[in-house]
Parts: C-alpha cells; sequence; structure tokens
C-alpha cells in the first residue's frame, strides 16, 4: 500500500471509530448526567475533526507538482498537522472549562456501568489506534500520521481520567 492510500485508510478508519465513540459517549453522558463523559463526547468530536484534517491534508499533498507547486504540495503535511495541533489545544481547553464548572458547581450524576463501559471500550480502541498509526506514521516518516498517533493517546489519557472521575464520582469522593 503506498503513502497516499495508507493515509487515507488511517483517517477514515480515525473518523468512523471517533463517530462511533461520539455517539456513545453523548448518549450514555446525557442520560447518566456526567459533565466528565459529555466532555470526553465532545473530545470525540474534535477526534473528528483531526482525522478529516489528516484525510484532507493528504489528500492535498499527494497531489503532483504542477505550474504554480514545481516542488509539489508535500508541504500542506506541516499545515494540516499544525491545524491538527492547534485543535487539540482548543479541545483540552473546553474539557477543562466543563471539568472545572461542573466542580464548582456540584454537579452529580447517576453511576451506570455504562458509563464505565464506554470509558473502558474508548481506551482499548484509541490504544490500539495509536499503536497502530505511530508504527505506520513511523515506517512511513508522515507527519500527519504522527499527528493523528498522538491525538490518539492523548485520547487514552482523557478518557483514563473520566473513568477515574466515574470512579470517584461513585463512590462520593
Amino acid at each position: 500500500m503506498d503513502r497516499y492510500q495508507l493515509t487515507k485508510k488511517i483517517a477514515i478508519l480515525g473518523i468512523a471509530a471517533n463517530i462511533l465513540l461520539l455517539i456513545l459517549k453523548l448518549i450514555v453522558g446525557f442520560i447518566s448526567r456526567s459533565q466528565a463523559m459529555i466532555a470526553d463526547g465532545f473530545n470525540s468530536a474534535g477526534d473528528v475533526f483531526a482525522s478529516a484534517m489528516t484525510y484532507a491534508g493528504n489528500k492535498i499533498a499527494s497531489q503532483p507538482e504542477d505550474d504554480n507547486h514545481p516542488y509539489g504540495h508535500g508541504k500542506a503535511e506541516y499545515i494540516f498537522s499544525m491545524i491538527i495541533s492547534f485543535s487539540l489545544l482548543l479541545v483540552a481547553y473546553k474539557i477543562f472549562r466543563s471539568s472545572l464548572d461542573a466542580i464548582l458547581h456540584r454537579e452529580t450524576f447517576i453511576f451506570s456501568w455504562w458509563l464505565t463501559g464506554v470509558a473502558l471500550l474508548t481506551i482499548i480502541l484509541k490504544s490500539g489506534l495509536f499503536i497502530y498509526t505511530r508504527n505506520a506514521g513511523r515506517r512511513e516518516d508522515n507527519l500527519l500520521i504522527l499527528a493523528n498517533s498522538e491525538d490518539h493517546r492523548n485520547d487514552v489519557f482523557v478518557t483514563s481520567s473520566t473513568l477515574l472521575g466515574i470512579i470517584f464520582g461513585s463512590q462520593g469522593i
């Protein structure tokens, strides 16, 4: 599989997985009134955006040279990687704000094993995506894939924090 096809496959896989997680997290989060799961769901929306940027950046970067771009369009890979980085910062800020609001307003939630299950599913799925995309990104020396892998890795940390919040919240801590 060539570099373009591999990046396209990884982007589509990321979009599909993140849409599934977005739907699951928001449904379970709103039913149980878990601010942590809702915030994690919005993080998944940011992940859909990051995977879409990987797809778009790959499409542009793989175009051959033309009169206006005698060296090709490869630099688009750097630009789209930067867009992904900025989107990750924005999502992190939004999650921090919503978490802080939930703490300050002492919001409660209804414990559900669904919360735990969705969090564990996310951690397993995102860990697998991280390993797969990191290995592919290193093998192909592809900055877009590596940026996408970092996003998957960060999601493991975010959802692990969500899981801890669920566990501590269920204990009244």
